[in-house]
């Protein structure tokens, strides 16, 4: 019985100390639990039991539990039970916890990240409630069976199709369950496919709720939990205090806009007023060229001459459907009444490389991505050339100084967009040295870009 005792102690320690760590490091939940196993164990054993047992058999028997208790994890964890192949039925599901993977410049929650030249990296989660946001329960399970069967794929691109090709990426599924409990499910990698369904999450209540919030500073209807959420969100600062500039489509001219409080307030009514009315399709594809780009940022020095994202800025494309938005800057005589859309004029060379996750030396060498990047493209300038996205071993880059040839690209550029394969174009400003850098899809790209010919 002391065995029994010390055992359902341990056992008990161990799934006190794994639950409450666990939603910050699983390693690490697993690590202090068996700890606190031997540690329950031990003081049992040698305080309250002593002597029911010799010091040699205890220590034996606390092994011997210890060794099952590794057991029965690792089973578990390889899925031998079924457990981790497991997805809630949605009328189970009270609300659940996605990773969010589309544009940082609306988000009003917390989250982490990384940024290396042109690529960024955020990790944060949505928590989405069945009863107002049934819909996002449904994109949720059905992303978790795509994860389920991507789960042991290689890091590695797919030939036979792009949005196949698997990437490393945190995805963290974490559902309430009307009857209390909780079901947490880590993934480290998706294809890109996948994360491009997830994108669908923007069409929920919640995310045009916390959009809306974001860009005004109005956090009227929101919880308690989300209004300090908002009030802390780095986007949100930069729209309410943040230096303001617009870009033409081709970063050519950058000016900054002097807006007093009541001006200020009326640009972000307008903007909040076109992006609640975009779609995922407008916001992700861009099937129309935006007529400019908007930066909110609290470090002008370093953001202005980029007008590219960074964790203290936020980047909008003005796409033509941004119609308040637009009046709003004529009104103000910021912005000239003409066509939007890059101007094949203002551009003297154009260079492409391949939008390909495993073909940099660094990918490589280690096997696959060193690390997550972001799918979501925003586009940036530079005064020195070869800022891509990510340093590539491709030898020779194609290049064109052909005026025709600028001329047929230039209106299939997107300055924002879910890169969902393609090349990333680095445009070269005439008779400045400035770099602008955009995606080219593959559906767009020409069969000279594709080919040979350049």
């Amino acid at each position: 019985l002391s065995f029994v005792a010390a055992a359902l102690a341990g056992f008990g320690a161990f799934a006190a100390v794994f639950q409450a760590v666990a939603k910050a490091d699983i390693l690490v939940a697993l690590i202090a639990g068996a700890l606190a196993f031997v540690a329950a164990s031990l003081w049992l054993l040698r305080w309250p039991l002593r002597g029911r047992s010799s010091r040699i058999r205890s220590l034996a028997v606390l092994g011997s539990e210890l060794v099952l208790l590794a057991a029965t994890v690792s089973v578990v964890a390889m899925g031998g039970l079924g457990f981790s192949a497991w997805v809630p039925d949605a009328t189970a599901v009270a609300k659940v916890e996605v990773s969010y993977v589309g544009t940082p410049s609306y988000l009003g929650i917390p989250y982490t990240g990384t940024a290396s030249n042109s690529a960024y990296y955020l990790h944060a989660g949505y928590v989405f409630d069945a009863k107002s946001d049934a819909s996002a329960i449904e994109v949720a399970r059905e992303a978790h069976l795509k994860l389920l069967a991507e789960a042991q794929v290689p890091l590695d691109r797919n030939e036979e199709g792009f949005l196949e090709t698997v990437v490393p990426y945190d995805i963290v599924l974490r559902y309430t369950l009307i009857d209390g409990s909780e079901a947490v499910r880590y993934f480290d990698r998706a294809a890109i496919g996948t994360l491009e369904k997830l994108l669908a999450l923007d069409e929920s209540q919640r995310v045009r709720d916390l959009q809306r919030a974001v860009i005004t500073g109005d956090v009227s209807g929101l919880d308690e939990e989300s209004v300090l959420a908002v009030r802390s969100s780095q986007a949100a600062l930069a729209y309410q205090a943040g230096n303001v500039y617009l870009a033409d489509a081709n970063y050519n001219v950058i000016v900054a806009l002097p807006l007093d409080a009541p001006g200020r307030a009326s640009l972000l009514k307008a903007l909040a007023a076109d992006v609640a009315a975009q779609n995922v399709l407008e916001r992700y594809t861009q099937p129309e060229q935006v007529f400019g780009t908007l930066l909110f940022t609290n470090s002008p020095a370093t953001d202005r001459e980029g007008m590219g994202f960074s964790f203290s800025s936020a980047v909008v494309p003005l796409a033509p459907g941004f119609v308040q938005t637009r009046q709003w800057l004529v009104d103000a005589g910021m912005l000239a009444v003409k066509p939007g859309g890059v101007d094949p004029a203002l551009i003297e060379e154009m260079t492409f490389m391949p939008d390909d996750p495993y073909a940099s030396v660094v990918a490589r060498q280690g096997g696959g991505m060193p690390a997550p990047a972001s799918r979501f493209f925003i586009a940036s300038r530079s005064s020195v050339p070869g800022r891509f996205w990510a340093v590539s071993d491709f030898g020779s880059l194609k290049a064109t100084a052909d005026a025709d040839r600028i001329t047929q690209l230039a209106p299939r550029l997107r300055t924002a967009c879910f890169m969902g394969g393609g090349y990333f174009v680095q445009a070269k400003l005439r008779g400045i040295e400035a770099y602008v850098y955009y995606y080219l899809p593959e559906s767009e790209a020409p069969a000279f870009v594709k080919g040979g010919g350049m």
